[in-house]
């Protein structure tokens, strides 16, 4: 998806990628192509890497970072399906009831730390 932004005559292009779901090797392969492309077509292409692969060229890196946020979206998951959800359930009501079970978790998670310490 390309978009073009603003009324300047010097065109400015975004378009956005998700590999989140996607092994590490497709990944890879997209930040190498993006590479290529940078080298051989668009000189002043910049990307931002979540995974850090673009900057470091690090697959053990890149699979660290995906992996923890593989669990964390996985732990939240796992809490989501916890919540008893009533028939009539406004939007708001659940809204208030994912937040009031994300400070709970929050805070246990502190009450351990703060244990250990």
């Amino acid at each position: 998806m390309l978009q073009f932004l603003g009324e300047e005559p010097d065109l400015t292009w975004y378009n956005h990628t998700k590999t989140q779901f996607a092994p590490i090797d497709v990944h890879i392969a997209i930040v190498k192509l993006m590479k290529y492309l940078q080298q051989k077509y668009i000189e002043n292409l910049k990307v931002t890497d979540e995974g850090s692969y673009w900057d470091t060229g690090d697959a053990d890196l890149l699979k660290k970072k995906m992996d923890f946020l593989n669990a964390k979206m996985d732990e939240l998951a796992g809490l989501l399906e916890t919540l008893e959800i009533e028939k009539n359930e406004t939007a708001e009501t659940l809204a208030d009831k994912i937040e009031k079970l994300l400070n709970e978790k929050m805070k246990n998670r502190i009450n351990r730390i703060k244990k250990i310490e």
